[in-house]
């Protein structure tokens, strides 16, 4: 099982107890979570590994007869489609019209950050298990907004070090062109620079993206010694085109890439 799975498996359960006290008072008790995660879209595959995790607990939990008070988990599942606009109407119907207390989302930074815009003024709290933006970290929240996935501030400043690390002294970024890629790639090159090396070019991508010969063409314009990959699963069609054009010198990969299969 993955560090993430873990950690969401606490989540669950932490949500899970917040409202069980939230609703001990209650003559016929009720305890109800919202789930918003990205179970279509370009992340599919962590939301609905993610749902099946939330799944299990609720059997587990309501299999053993519930919480103290007799009251059972009630999941209630909503698809934000890796989508920003989605993410927003999916929040507003968990928040007016389910009356969610507490939801559980999203999945991505891109879609965290305006729906947020939902849940703060509604007081209800929201806990992504995978956003990374740094973005998140000086959202003014009131301590609505949570997550359990460390900013990328962090990964960024580690990936520059294992470049510098590595002998590079000169690299370029290829990375999505949304909070989570464009985030992490000036996190690192801040780091980076600060080791005292230089990112002749940063090049963004569209989530859709399907051609990326213009990005791999300008990362690799100024003969950099190594291109870093900031990418989810579209990491596999963007390697092939790159070796197709012959530039083989990619390098230090996100943690968006770390699924074996992508490099089998």
């Amino acid at each position: 099982m993955t560090t993430k799975s873990k950690i969401f498996i606490i989540l669950v359960l932490g949500l899970s107890l917040a409202l069980l006290t939230s609703s001990c008072n209650q003559s016929v008790p009720k305890h109800t979570l919202g789930l918003a995660l990205c179970l279509t879209g370009s992340l599919s595959n962590y939301g609905q590994h993610f749902q099946e995790i939330a799944e299990m607990l609720q059997d587990e939990i309501n299999d053993q007869g519930g919480f103290s008070d007799g009251g059972k988990l009630d999941l209630v599942i909503r698809d934000d489609g890796t989508n920003p606009q989605q993410a927003v109407q999916v929040d507003t119907d968990l928040v007016n019209n389910a009356k969610m207390p507490a939801i559980m989302g999203h999945c991505s930074s891109g879609a965290t950050i305006p729906a947020s815009a939902v849940t703060i003024p509604a007081k209800v709290v929201l806990v992504s298990p995978s956003a990374t933006s740094p973005r998140l970290t000086t959202l003014q929240d009131a301590d609505y907004v949570f997550r359990t996935a460390p900013s990328d501030a962090l990964q960024g400043v580690l990936l520059a070090k294992l470049a510098y690390d590595k002998g590079y002294r000169k690299i370029s970024i290829i990375a999505r062109n949304d909070a989570y890629g464009g985030g992490l790639a000036t996190e690192m090159q801040k780091a980076f620079e600060r080791l005292g090396g230089q990112v002749t070019k940063i090049a963004l991508y569209e989530e859709n993206a399907t051609d990326f010969a213009s990005q791999i063409t300008e990362a690799n314009q100024d003969n950099p010694e190594a291109i870093s990959i900031i990418s989810f699963q579209e990491v596999v069609p963007l390697l092939t085109q790159m070796v197709k054009l012959g530039v083989t010198k990619f390098d230090l990969f996100a943690d968006g890439t770390k699924d074996q299969k992508n490099f089998d």
